[in-house]
């Protein structure tokens, strides 16, 4: 059994961040001077940024090997996930200026730095002994776990090669997002895992462990390919898909490597604080307007609708008003100033009682012939 050093399993959980972060950046790079270039962007350029990617995914899996050989998983990769969202800002931010680093970005970061200060002291300790991973899977809990997180990804794998291989109908925005998540969340969780255990078992379960973990690098290694192409938004996917990988990673840890928790309820308040710093970093609002439209959009828009009926009525109907006591008050000005050039005074003192009689005018009265008087 190789001695298990916290040290050494923090050391190598950062550069498996660092390097993932970076062979993103070469494909992202390639991407965007494509697209500013134009046709004029040379083919080489190209290949150098896909080999530049292969060496870093490779150099990425090696350091996640040895952090996980030296260390538990649901310390490795908490570790290893807040180091990519570090080098994220650092890459895309500060050196590539690709994208916009506001305060909400600067205060998210430096949370999910101090969380991993905290993790080392409150999270899982090294175990004294070696640990039974055969024995622990005969379980009903820790089997049927492992199995729901290798079903998700056989159902998400389809929707990876249909993204990269032709452009389908089904190919969406929303989709893609949420497929690369799932892929990239359980494949994730699969190679972690496999990698640890191929120095815990032998015979023909360490010839299934190579299998999964050979498989599980390799869709990783395209799925990080196609999503440094094809999300627009890295600050945004990133945050989101390193709250899901904490969260499962500390779930994994406890119910299949039964991983010993130095204090629960510190445990639980830095993940609570990581899972703030990263809805701190991404874009969505829970409490946005936006969203409560998208909740209550029918009923919102139905009670618009009445409410714009009801002005429009209300609004009829003054103006019906309105332009009723204009008429009737131009009729009364126009009999008052005819009676007056007249000398009538009985039809003056008339008009005046009608006038202020609710301004109901007899109209039949005051069209006779002033001559007739």
């Amino acid at each position: 059994m190789i001695k298990q050093s916290l040290l050494l399993c923090v050391i190598f959980s950062f550069f498996t961040g660092f390097t993932l972060v970076l062979s993103t950046a070469c494909l992202a790079y390639a991407s965007h001077q494509s697209k500013k270039d134009g046709v004029n962007f040379p083919k080489k350029f190209w290949f150098l940024a896909y080999f530049g990617n292969l060496v870093c995914q490779l150099a990425s899996y090696a350091f996640q090997f040895l952090s996980v050989i030296y260390g538990p998983i649901s310390l490795a990769h908490p570790i290893s996930l807040a180091t990519q969202i570090l080098s994220n800002m650092v890459i895309f931010g500060v050196i590539l200026k690709y994208e916009k680093i506001g305060k909400d970005t600067r205060v998210g970061t430096y949370i999910n730095c101090v969380c991993i200060a905290l993790l080392i002291f409150v999270g899982a300790s090294i175990p004294e002994e070696e640990q039974d991973i055969v024995a622990i899977l005969g379980n009903t809990v820790p089997l049927v776990w492992a199995a729901v997180i290798i079903g998700a990804a056989l159902i998400a794998l389809p929707y990876l090669f249909l993204l990269g291989c032709s452009s389908s109908s089904l190919i969406t925005e929303t989709r893609t997002f949420w497929f690369l998540l799932t892929i990239e969340l359980t494949y994730s969780l699969i190679a972690g895992s496999t990698l640890k255990m191929l120095v815990l078992v032998d015979g023909m379960a360490l010839g299934i462990t190579i299998a999964l973990a050979i498989v599980s690098n390799i869709v990783l290694l395209y799925a990080s390919m196609l999503r440094a192409v094809v999300i627009p938004n890295q600050t945004v996917y990133v945050p989101v898909t390193c709250t899901a990988i904490l969260g499962m990673t500390a779930i994994t840890g406890k119910i299949i490597w039964e991983d010993e928790i130095k204090s629960l309820g510190g445990y639980i308040c830095v993940f609570a604080l990581f899972l703030l710093a990263n809805y701190l970093l991404s874009t969505f609002d829970l409490f946005s307007v936006s969203n409560a439209q998208f909740k209550y959009g029918n009923a919102a828009e139905i009670g618009m609708s009445k409410l714009l009926r009801t002005g429009s009525l209300l609004a009829t109907q003054w103006d019906d008003r309105r332009g009723s006591t204009l008429i009737q008050a131009s009729q009364n000005h126009r009999l008052s100033t005819l009676a007056r050039s007249r000398g009538s005074a009985p039809e003056f003192t008339n008009l005046k009682n009608l006038t202020e009689d609710n301004n109901e005018p007899e109209i039949g009265k005051d069209d006779k012939d002033p001559e007739k008087n």
